[in-house]
């Protein structure tokens, strides 16, 4: 799939187009994971992608879910929020590679 290379803060970092599956998979590992909407082209300078990671979710809400419900409703919620007929109705996931 696509790739795309991001540079920030923290350097430069390299994120993969990937299936909600293998996200779900990322996350649960403890990868980064970015949530965008499946029209909109990722980390471009018009709006903002969700970058998160487990670790990231559990310090800064103090959310840990079984069974990776916490990923499941995180992205249900992302949707509800920003999907929409221009945005594209349904998210699109990236992995970070590096």
């Amino acid at each position: 799939m696509n790739r795309f290379t991001v540079s920030g803060y923290d350097g430069i970092e390299q994120f993969e187009h990937v299936h909600k599956a293998t996200a779900r998979k990322a996350y649960s590992d403890g990868k980064t994971i970015a949530i965008d909407g499946r029209l909109m082209r990722p980390f471009n300078s018009w709006h903002t992608t969700y970058v998160t990671s487990k670790s990231d979710r559990i310090e800064r809400y103090g959310i840990e879910a079984e069974n990776n419900c916490g990923f499941d409703e995180m992205v249900s919620n992302f949707e509800y929020y920003n999907c929409d007929s221009e945005r594209g109705r349904r998210a699109a996931f990236y992995v970070k590679t590096n």
